[in-house]
Parts: structure tokens; C-alpha cells; sequence
């Protein structure tokens, strides 16, 4: 929904064919746009959800770092057993949690839980989405969930308006392409130059 786009094929026909991935088959299965490739879900969803084994997202991860400076993995809500390796292995985590208490509180359960089951989480951070004028402080937030917030997003767009999130981010001087940056910033752990490498170069072009 984010990128206003209804790709065919999908990650899941990524995730069966995932034992012969190739040049070609990968290039069928991503959709590509203003320099990144993007393996999306559908906005319809028909009969029951495919269940895939963690050796089969490590599959098609190993054949995508294998190609890429950067993979993000956007995990559901509800994190079932089957993304844990994933976890464990991510470079950078980020929790994402509204402004408020309870939000704050349930991040803080969810970093427990990581910790818990073996996970690292010192290189994990904070995201607070949906930031609108009375929003609980930054410094509440890090006290609630013990981490730092590395980036704060406004309030979303309409969601029923046809506008990608690839079309706000080319609106440079909003908020949340400044966020953006920012985040860029804390994944390359670098200040962005006139020439900055990596995500950050990604996020200046945008």
C-alpha cells in the first residue's frame, strides 16, 4: 500500500521458488523503482496464507545480500517463531511504537522477549510513528522502553489518497524526508556529506 502498487508476482512466489533463485527468476520477482528493488506482498490476499520454514527466508536473504549494500526486512506485527533466526542476524533492529505509554510499553515487552530468546539488542533502536501535536516526549519514550529512539515520523498521509510513499519522500523538504535521512544517517553511523555513501547516499537522492 505504501508504494501505491499491487506487484505480481509476490514474496510469496519468492519464498516457494526459493531453492532455485537465479539472476533471471529475480529479476521477474522484484519490482523496481527510483533505484531500489523492492519484493512486496499483494493487496489481496485469497484462500489461507502459505506457511514457509526459516530456511526458507534464509534462502532467499543469502541470494539478496549476495547482490544488494542493504536488505530491509519490514516484519509483521505479530512476529512468529519462524522470523527469530532473522532477528539474530539483522545488523540493525528497529521497534516501532506510537507516541504514547502503551505503545511505549508494549515495544518494551517486545525487546524483552528478543532478549530473551538469545537476540542482540544493543544495536536495536526506536522508531516512533505517527508523531501528531501532543505526542508523548522522546526522553518518556526512551525511559518506558530503555532504548534509544533513533527517529521520529509524523503523522501518515491519508492512506486512502493515491500518493506512494515514494512520492512523499520526492517532497524534500517535508518531515518525514528528513526523518528519513536521519535514519540513513544512524544505519551508515555516519554524518551525510556532499557525496554520502551507502543508505545515505539512497536517502540524499530521494
Amino acid at each position: 500500500f505504501w508504494f501505491n502498487h499491487d506487484p505480481e508476482p509476490t514474496i510469496v512466489q519468492a519464498l516457494e521458488a526459493c531453492d532455485n533463485l537465479s539472476e533471471k527468476l529475480w529479476k521477474k520477482m522484484i519490482w523496481t523503482d527510483r533505484g531500489m528493488d523492492l519484493l512486496l506482498t499483494g493487496r489481496h490476499r485469497n484462500g489461507a496464507v502459505p506457511a514457509f520454514s526459516s530456511w526458507d527466508f534464509l534462502r532467499m536473504l543469502s541470494f539478496a545480500t549476495r547482490r544488494y549494500d542493504s536488505v530491509i526486512v519490514d516484519l509483521p506485527e505479530v512476529v512468529e517463531d519462524v522470523f527469530g533466526v532473522i532477528r539474530e542476524r539483522a545488523d540493525f533492529k528497529f521497534i516501532v511504537c506510537n507516541p504514547d505509554r502503551i505503545s511505549a510499553t508494549m515495544a518494551r515487552r517486545r525487546i524483552d522477549e528478543m532478549e530473551a530468546g538469545g537476540a542482540e539488542v544493543k544495536n536495536l533502536g526506536i522508531i516512533v510513528n505517527k508523531v501528531g501535536p501532543k505526542p508523548l516526549a522522546k526522553d518518556k519514550v526512551e525511559q518506558i522502553a530503555r532504548r534509544p529512539v533513533v527517529l521520529e515520523l509524523p503523522i501518515d498521509e491519508d492512506p486512502n489518497a493515491e500518493v506512494s510513499l515514494l512520492d512523499t519522500l520526492l517532497q524534500r523538504r517535508s518531515k518525514i524526508v528528513k526523518g528519513y535521512r536521519k535514519l540513513a544517517e544512524a544505519i551508515d553511523q555516519q554524518v551525510v556529506s556532499s557525496r554520502p555513501p551507502g543508505m545515505a547516499k539512497a536517502a540524499e537522492e530521494l
